[in-house]
C-alpha cells in the first residue's frame, strides 16, 4: 500500500518499484480504478467508479482505454476483473498492517532498550542497593508507644529538613498525629503497630500543604535519603507488622472478593513505557489499593484533577492475587492485608508493603484517558516478596 500527501492511494502488487498485476488505484477526487496494471501503467481490463456513482468498464493498453463500456455486473468478465483487483488491494493492505505492526514492535523493543539502557547508564536504584533496606535490617519490632512516637517525630522532623521545611512546621504536624493516634491509645495498648496504621490512615496535612503522612511516608522511601530512611524504617516496620503473613502460622485475613484489587492514579506519558507487558518490578514505596473498583474510581478523579501542569492520563490499576489464597494460607499474598484500623472507614485499603512486587500482564490504552475513560494496567502480585529478586527496576510512578 502506497499513500501519498494528497490523499491519492495505491493499493496492489510492485515490481522493481513499479505498479505490477491487479491493484487498486485510489485518485485524490475519490474516483477509484480496479484493474490491471504493467511497468507502472493500466494494462488490461479494469473498472472504475466515479465519485458520481458512475461505473465503467475498459479495455487498457499503455495506459489508454481502448474501449470503454457500462460496468455490468452480470458479465463475469467485468466482475472477475473487479475482484481480482479488490482481492489483490486487500492482500497488500494485509501486508501493510502487518509491516506496520512489526514496526511498532520494532519501535517498542528500540524503546525499551533505551528505557533499560537509561536505568543502567544511571546505575538506577534498587531495593538491593536502597537506604530503606539497610535501615530495616537494623531496626526491631515497636514495643512502646514512645518508641513510635520517637520514630514518627524523628521521621517528620528528618523529612521537614531535607525538604527546606520550617521545623515548627513539623512540630505542628507531629503534635497533630499524636493527638489523633491517641483517640485510640485503647487499642494499641497491647499492640502498638495497631497505631502505626492509624497514623498511616491520618488525613491530616503538612501545614501548608496538601502532603498526608501516608503520602510523606512514599515521598520519603522514593527519596530514599539515608538520615530519613533512618527513621521511617521503624514506622515502616510497625506498619508491616500487620500486613506480612505469618510464617510460622498463617493468619486468617479477609481475601480481595474479586481475587483482585483496584488503584486509582494518573501515569505521566514518559513513564508509560515503563509498563510493558511482560516486566516485573519493585514499588519504592507503600501500595494503597481498594477492594472496591468505585473507590478507585474516585482516587482517579481526585489526582486527575489535580494535576493540571500538565494534565496527565488516568489510569487505574488492577492487581491479581492468587484465588486459592482464599482457602489456602499457603497460596495467599504474604506482604499484603486489609488496613482494619483506620480513620477512613469505607475504603477497603488493602495495602502492600514497601518494595513489593509486581508483574505487567495487560495493558489497555484508552484514546481519550481522563478519569471517566482512563487506562486500564493489569497486574500479578508476586506471592512472596522474599522469593523475589532483589535488583529487579523500581517503579518510577505508582
Amino acid at each position: 500500500v502506497y499513500k501519498w500527501s494528497d490523499g491519492t492511494v495505491y493499493s496492489g502488487e510492485r515490481k522493481d518499484d513499479n505498479k505490477c498485476g491487479p491493484a487498486v488505484y485510489k485518485w485524490k477526487n475519490g474516483d477509484v480504478y480496479s484493474g490491471e496494471y504493467k511497468d507502472n501503467k493500466k494494462c488490461g481490463p479494469g473498472v472504475i467508479a466515479y465519485k458520481d456513482g458512475r461505473k465503467t468498464f475498459g479495455i487498457y493498453e499503455n495506459g489508454k482505454c481502448s474501449s470503454e463500456v457500462p460496468f455490468d455486473s452480470n458479465n463475469s468478465e467485468h466482475t472477475e476483473t473487479l475482484m481480482r483487483a479488490e482481492e489483490s488491494a486487500r492482500k497488500a493492505e494485509e501486508s501493510a498492517t502487518r509491516a506496520e505492526e512489526s514496526a511498532r514492535k520494532a519501535e517498542k523493543v528500540v524503546k525499551n532498550a533505551e528505557l533499560e539502557a537509561s536505568l543502567a547508564k544511571k546505575n538506577h536504584k534498587t531495593f538491593a542497593k536502597s537506604n530503606f533496606k539497610k535501615a530495616y535490617k537494623k531496626t526491631e519490632a515497636l514495643k512502646y508507644q514512645h518508641e513510635l512516637f520517637s520514630a514518627l517525630l524523628n521521621a517528620i522532623k528528618a523529612f521537614a529538613k531535607s525538604s527546606n521545611k520550617p521545623s515548627d512546621e513539623a512540630d505542628r504536624f507531629f503534635k497533630a498525629l499524636e493527638k489523633e493516634t491517641l483517640e485510640y491509645k485503647d487499642e494499641f495498648l497491647d499492640e502498638v503497630q495497631r497505631g502505626a496504621q492509624r497514623l498511616w490512615t491520618s488525613t491530616k496535612t503538612f501545614p501548608g500543604t496538601s502532603l498526608e503522612f501516608c503520602s510523606l511516608i512514599n515521598e520519603a522511601i522514593r527519596r530514599d535519603e539515608a538520615a530519613v530512611m533512618e527513621h521511617v524504617a521503624v514506622l515502616a516496620r510497625g506498619i508491616n507488622a500487620l500486613c506480612i503473613a505469618e510464617r510460622k502460622a498463617p493468619r486468617s485475613m479477609p481475601f480481595p472478593p474479586d481475587n483482585c484489587v483496584y488503584r486509582g492514579a494518573v501515569l505521566p506519558e514518559e513513564h508509560m513505557m515503563f509498563f510493558s507487558v511482560g516486566r516485573k518490578y519493585r514499588v519504592p514505596g507503600f501500595l494503597a489499593t481498594s477492594f472496591e473498583r468505585n473507590v478507585a474510581d474516585v482516587f482517579c478523579q481526585r489526582a486527575w484533577r489535580q494535576n493540571t501542569s500538565p494534565r496527565h492520563p488516568g489510569v487505574i490499576w488492577i492487581i491479581d492475587v492468587d484465588p486459592e489464597g482464599k482457602t489456602n494460607p499457603v497460596k495467599l499474598c504474604q506482604h499484603a492485608n486489609l488496613v482494619q484500623h483506620t480513620n477512613v472507614p469505607g475504603e477497603e485499603e488493602y495495602l502492600f508493603v514497601p518494595y513489593s512486587v509486581f508483574t505487567v500482564k495487560k495493558v489497555t490504552l484508552s484514546p481519550s484517558p481522563d478519569y471517566n475513560t482512563p487506562h486500564v494496567i493489569r497486574l500479578q502480585a508476586a506471592h512472596d516478596n522474599l522469593l523475589e529478586p532483589e535488583h529487579l527496576p523500581l517503579a518510577p510512578w505508582y
